[in-house]
């Protein structure tokens, strides 16, 4: 007889357990789709606010550096 390859959680209807790996499985493709992009957007924004903090950084050595220049003249 062959038994399914996944079978469901109790209590969980959008989860099912793989009889092989014992993986955990999502069934809900649009809970899964719309954690994708969100996780897509934080690391965007992740990205952003680093090279806002470089850029931050870089102007103020400028500012420093001009400071600098000022002063000697």
């Amino acid at each position: 007889m062959n038994e399914p390859k996944y079978f469901q959680i109790l209590d969980h209807p959008n989860l099912v357990r793989d009889r092989d790996t014992k993986a955990v499985l999502n069934t809900n493709v649009q809970a899964q789709e719309a954690y994708r992009k969100e996780r897509a957007n934080r690391l965007k924004i992740k990205a952003m606010m680093d090279e806002f903090e470089t850029v931050k950084s870089e102007i103020s050595d400028i500012k420093m550096l001009l400071q600098k220049l000022v002063d000697r003249a």
